[in-house]
């Protein structure tokens, strides 16, 4: 027994069903020492929110002791009080607009610079968000983001250099991360930690981030978000040590414009570390390491079904977990994106692809302008006139839920571009900001119940674009437009920029796949306006290029989709019952929302670089069969293959690249002599069987006629034997008939020639020919060999 090493396993759950494990090993003669297992609690996303957890020992069931083995011990119940000193409550990270930051600590900075940087970093834990910006109206803007956890990557990348949109998972493996979309524009982030993450897209694109700290990011953060101890001095921390103090640019009562380029350039991507698209970012990818000793906090349903069998393991059933808590009822308007194994390969294969096409000079930047359109007066009155037009707005900031933050923003972005479309991204800005504190603040909810149930119904993402009403939270949207924002039309097809595969022609939005090295029937299309519900259709028209290189239309079909964000569907071609004469095969599609207005056509021809090249004529894309190989049923052999079960049936290029060959092999030759040999002899053996068949019978016809004409038997309806006037004279002939009611039929055999003959007559009776046979029609049995 002391080689016996039980598992008990700590199960933690509660309410909406938590549950954390933890193993520990020990040897029997040890049961009496006492044994200390760690336990961290799960940080909430909301605030002020009292839980009771229970915990249960369970010695586990590999025990090879029956008496112990899968033994529950007593429930401990732990109260988690929330205290004042909660750090991370209401604490906020952002990069918004141009971009203005501002750190967990509180600072607010600028950072007009173009590049890709570590916005936040946990230091024990290898957690990372890495944002990047692009050139807007003389400044700069960020447009993309990467969210990494040990081995999971979610990115939002809607930088205009590129070409490609993207918002999903590139990589999924420790399942560290959760990501959905709220539709229309906003995304939410969650990690094992706690710690959330939320975009949204601005002009198409341009990105603003939120980062909401856990109480795990507490003293452990870096980056441009700052350090996160509850110290704003020490915010500006560079990398490798050190600190800037800020510098006044424009200083103006809304809004200080502190400058600490030092501080942030110090930030930027090392080469090592950087996630964005760029030639080699796959390998990359491939080679993150695990988290090690994930925090990994989950919650679930807790089976409340009494279990009462002699083994209980009600409390050990776990239902599906997520790292977030939903509301009384999950909102259906929250996307999540899937995390799928397979799917994030073809991703890294589909990226490693089009990067290999991706030719931007990065250091070709505009400068930052210096023009002022409006003037502070100017600027402030505009976009004070638009934050009072919007009433969850009013209402928020007499409510004490926003500060004046989003309208001093507002006030430097107008008077830095001139651009009124700013006003309104700033208070999409601030109504977020409002929304997110009214759902963490449980407080809130409790006391100022009506408040809360006010403000959640005037959120309407992007005042419903103008294209529908706000009514109880939800944007009920004109005929024709959908989104949970109504800023698609779906009489508009989608925009799509890019496929999976590799592209031939993009002026022509010709595209290839190489079945030799993917799966073509699943094809991603990235562009932008696809429709959530229903997806998008696609009306295909698929072709066989054969192997004569005629083109012919195999079949027309629709499809529909597979939403994968605002930025991908994926679609299903068809492979079956190709004809045997496919050489390549061509998918030229259309894309529609609505299944009657489509978008431009697009085309992917499949082949099989195994041993066909693809090429470049007058005529446009060509494909060839490589030196050496055939191409027989859609199938590629190399030279001297055989086919299968029949192993003198060989690939002979040389002979024929489309069919299968006779081998010149010795075994194959005298195989083939001995079955022709074989089948002669069977041909012989038939027909010879079949001459003395008939000649028997013939020979038993002729008795029995013989004896009936003889014994002269003549019935009504039966075989009659008729006396031939010329019988005497032509033994060998015999003649009878088969009487009916109406109709004689006369049969006559001759065995005088070399091949046995029926002769058949049918006739009319009648009174002066009852005796006389009609004229004969001869029919042959079978021929003379």
């Amino acid at each position: 027994m002391s080689n016996i090493h039980p598992e008990p396993s700590l199960l933690l759950r509660y309410m909406k069903g938590a549950k954390k494990s933890e193993t520990t090993w020990f040897k029997t003669r040890q049961w009496e020492k006492e044994i200390q297992m760690l336990i961290k609690h799960r940080t909430e996303t909301v605030y002020d929110n009292q839980k009771v957890y229970t915990l249960q020992l369970r010695v586990a069931n590999t025990l090879f002791n029956d008496i112990i083995k899968g033994t529950v011990l007593d429930e401990v119940r732990v109260n988690v009080i929330p205290t004042e000193t909660q750090v991370w409550k209401d604490k906020l990270c952002y990069g918004v607009a141009d971009p203005h930051l501002h750190t967990f600590d509180g600072n607010n900075y600028e950072m007009h610079m173009p590049g890709e940087y570590m916005m936040y970093r946990h230091t024990t834990l290898n957690i990372t968000v890495q944002a990047k910006t692009t050139t807007c109206w003389g400044v700069y803007c960020f447009c993309g983001i990467v969210i990494n956890a040990g081995r999971d990557v979610f990115m939002i990348y809607v930088c205009p250099d590129y070409g490609v949109k993207y918002d999903r998972f590139i990589r999924c493996e420790d399942g560290l991360l959760t990501a959905s979309s709220k539709g229309g524009s906003e995304y939410e982030v969650f990690l094992s930690t706690g710690t959330i993450v939320k975009v949204m897209i601005i002009r198409s694109h341009l990105i603003n981030i939120y980062i909401y700290p856990s109480v795990h990011d507490k003293g452990k953060t870096e980056g441009l978000c700052g350090s996160f101890d509850g110290n704003p001095n020490n915010d500006f921390t560079f990398r490798n040590g050190g600190y800037q103090a800020g510098t006044f640019g424009y200083p103006t009562p809304y809004y200080p414009f502190t400058y600490v380029d030092d501080f942030s350039n110090s930030w930027k991507l090392m080469a090592v570390e950087n996630l964005f698209p760029h030639v080699g970012v796959v390998a990359k990818y491939k080679s993150l390491s695990p988290m090690p000793n994930p925090v990994q906090f989950c919650y679930c349903e807790l089976n409340t079904e009494e279990d009462t069998s002699a083994n209980p393991t009600s409390i050990l059933k776990v239902a599906t977990c997520d790292y977030r808590e939903y509301a009384d009822c999950i909102d259906t308007r929250v996307r999540p994106f899937i995390c799928d194994h397979y799917r994030t390969e073809s991703n890294l294969e589909t990226m490693s692809e089009q990067l290999d096409l991706l030719d931007v000079n990065q250091n070709v930047r505009k400068k930052k302008s210096t023009v002022v359109p409006y003037t502070e007066a100017e600027a402030y009155y505009r976009c004070s006139q638009g934050f009072q037009d919007s009433p969850i707005i009013q209402l928020c900031s007499g409510s004490e839920l926003i500060d004046n933050s989003s309208l001093s923003l507002c006030v430097t972005d107008l008077m830095l571009t001139g651009d009124d479309s700013w006003i309104h991204h700033q208070i999409e800005s601030a109504r977020l900001q409002c929304v997110h504190a009214v759902e963490f603040n449980k407080t809130l909810q409790r006391e100022f119940a009506n408040l809360t149930d006010e403000i959640k119904s005037l959120n309407c993402q992007n005042n419903c674009s103008g294209e529908g009403s706000c009514i109880n939270g939800t944007c009920i949207c004109k005929d024709g437009f959908e989104e949970i924002d109504c800023s698609v039309n779906k009489a508009e097809p989608p925009q799509i920029i890019s496929t999976s595969h590799r592209v031939v022609d993009l002026a022509t939005h010709k595209y290839s796949c190489d079945r030799s090295a993917k799966n073509c029937q699943v094809t991603d299309l990235f562009g932008q306006g696809f429709v959530y519900d229903p997806p998008p259709v696609l009306r295909i028209k698929k072709y066989k290029i054969t192997t004569t290189y005629t083109t012919d239309l195999i079949k027309q079909y629709t499809i529909s989709c597979t939403w994968r964000g605002r930025f991908e569907v994926t679609c299903t071609l068809d492979r079956e019952n190709l004809p045997t004469d496919v050489f390549v095969t061509q998918y030229i599609f259309e894309i529609s929302n609505d299944g009657i207005n489509f978008g431009s056509e697009m085309s992917i021809q499949v082949f099989q670089s195994t041993c066909q090249e693809i090429g470049h004529g007058t005529a446009g894309i060509t494909y060839k069969l490589k030196d050496n190989y055939c191409y027989i049923k859609d199938v590629c052999y190399a030279n001297k293959a055989t086919e299968i079960s029949k192993s003198c049936s060989i690939c002979n290029s040389t002979e024929d690249k489309f069919k299968w060959s006779k081998s010149k092999e010795d075994d194959c030759l005298t195989k083939s002599t001995s079955e022709e040999t074989n089948d002669s002899l069977t041909v012989g053996l038939s027909v010879g069987g079949s001459i003395l068949f008939v000649v028997a019978v013939a020979v038993v016809v002729v008795v029995v006629v013989l004896k009936c004409y003889k014994k002269k038997i003549c019935r009504s309806n039966v075989l009659t034997c008729t006396p031939s006037k010329d019988y005497e004279n032509h033994s060998s002939s015999t003649l009878f008939t088969k009487r009916t009611s109406s109709q004689v039929s006369v049969f006559s055999f001759d065995s005088s020639n070399d091949s046995t003959q029926v002769s058949a007559s049918n006739t009319r009776q009648s009174k002066d020919s009852r005796d006389r046979p009609a004229s004969a029609t001869s029919i042959q049995l079978f021929q003379k060999i």
